[in-house]
């Protein structure tokens, strides 16, 4: 058991999603930079490039509430007035994860 899961086989979602929650993010940066400075030193990596991962961040906006009626949902142009600085965008959500 590796953080109280088992290697072999996926956590059910609630329950990773809870570990992810419980657990303080600098223990996650901390295992990072340790993968990446023995990835370095085994030489399976170079480390001379930089990426970053854009994920999506739900905003609290009624164009996000389908319960509520908004003309034009989903008109790129149109800005949010509870957040302008958002965006549209899509999140797909999958009520069943694939196993394997």
């Amino acid at each position: 058991m590796v953080f109280g899961f088992h290697p072999l086989y996926l956590p059910y979602v609630e329950n990773f999603s809870a570990f992810l929650g419980d657990t303080e993010n600098s223990i996650f940066q901390e295992v990072r930079d340790s993968l990446v400075s023995k990835l370095i030193e085994f030489k399976e990596i170079k480390g001379t490039h930089l990426t970053f991962d854009s994920s999506n961040i739900p905003v609290k906006v009624k164009e996000n509430n389908l319960k509520t009626s908004v003309k034009d949902r989903f008109d790129k142009t149109k800005k949010p007035k509870g957040d302008p600085e958002s965006r549209l965008g899509i999140m797909v959500h999958f009520p069943k994860p694939f196993r394997c």
